[in-house]
């Protein structure tokens, strides 16, 4: 951890935001030096253990547990079969504890849920007042792609009514949640599918419409001339995923490579633009996900923002990676 101290950022502080574990990481080292415990016995003690959540615990054994655990299963995409639908396990690292480490059950994640809401813990002890929640809840910057971001979590504005949520992905599963705390409503999709992200959000949208009668806005392309995704073309890497802009005769094309699955990633997708620097995937399991264009610290325009994190403009082929000193090593 020391070693970061030493890290170039990639942008002047305040100057811009991506979301990152890291800092999450940093924050449950001071969390335990504070508390005098390791983070997962003060998550237990504080959090767990008052709010009831019995199912829920931290295991970083090489084997997942013998009974009630749901495996992971690989993406399958284009013209891959049922049969290769294998599942799979990769254990959990400590150094995610506070970022992903957890294992829970949908019950347990309500019970989560409902804390977030009221602040509460089972026995109706206030463990957190509305104004804490409320300042965690409220968007921080600005994100004009779609949602803002705030105190770890994403959030969308429908129209003057706020909605936190969050997703979580390892390989194999991938989980969601919403809050629209001014409604009173919670919603948690647990999927153990690398491509439950593509099922979560519509389950969430078509829940928040069925349950409180908002309805979220999709944005489309503009059906401009595409041209205008010229500056976007290019190889762009980031940690352990990459993507790339490519132009294919008048149209242009988004691909998308992870260290994580190992090749096992979408087919390349047609991207139209959506408003000056911006493109929209119009087609495929990111449908309707945007990238945001950015300039770097000297002005020129090489950098790509898409899902809250930041691609660098690189050389090299789109599929190959630096895992140097990574977690993934």
């Amino acid at each position: 951890m020391l070693q970061a101290a030493y890290v170039e950022q990639l942008y002047p502080f305040g100057q811009t935001w991506m979301y990152n574990n890291t800092s999450i990481t940093f924050a449950t080292h001071v969390v335990s030096h504070a508390g005098g415990k390791p983070i997962e016995t003060l998550i237990e003690e504080n959090l767990l253990t008052p709010l009831g959540m019995e199912s829920s615990s931290f295991n970083y054994d090489a084997t997942p547990p013998a009974e009630n655990y749901a495996w992971g299963h690989p993406p399958i995409y284009g013209e891959g079969n049922i049969n290769d639908l294998k599942p799979y396990y990769i254990p959990l690292i400590r150094e995610s504890a506070a970022s992903g480490a957890l294992r829970s059950t949908i019950n347990d994640m309500l019970k989560y849920a409902r804390f977030q809401l009221d602040g509460a813990d089972a026995a109706g002890n206030q463990l957190l007042s509305k104004e804490a929640l409320d300042y965690a809840h409220a968007p921080a910057v600005e994100a004009e792609a779609g949602d803002f971001t705030g105190l770890t979590w994403f959030v969308h504005d429908y129209d003057g009514v706020i909605s936190p949520s969050h997703g979580g992905n390892w390989p194999g599963t991938r989980s969601f949640l919403q809050l629209i705390p001014d409604r009173d409503f919670a919603v948690v999709v647990l999927v153990h599918s690398d491509r439950g992200a593509e099922a979560y959000k519509k389950v969430a949208n078509a829940m928040v419409k069925a349950f409180t009668g908002i309805e979220a806005d999709s944005p489309v392309a503009a059906g401009v001339d595409p041209a205008v995704l010229g500056p976007f073309v290019g190889v762009f890497k980031g940690n352990s995923q990459n993507i790339e802009i490519r132009k294919e005769g008048d149209e242009y094309v988004f691909v998308q490579f992870s260290a994580l699955t190992k090749g096992a990633d979408p087919a390349p997708a047609n991207v139209a633009n959506t408003a000056d620097g911006y493109f929209i995937i119009t087609e495929g399991p990111n449908e309707g996900a945007l990238g945001e264009l950015l300039e770097d610290p000297s002005g020129e325009l090489n950098y790509v923002r898409f899902n809250h994190r930041i691609f660098i403009r690189s050389d090299g082929a789109v599929d190959e990676f630096s895992l140097s000193g990574s977690v993934f090593e």
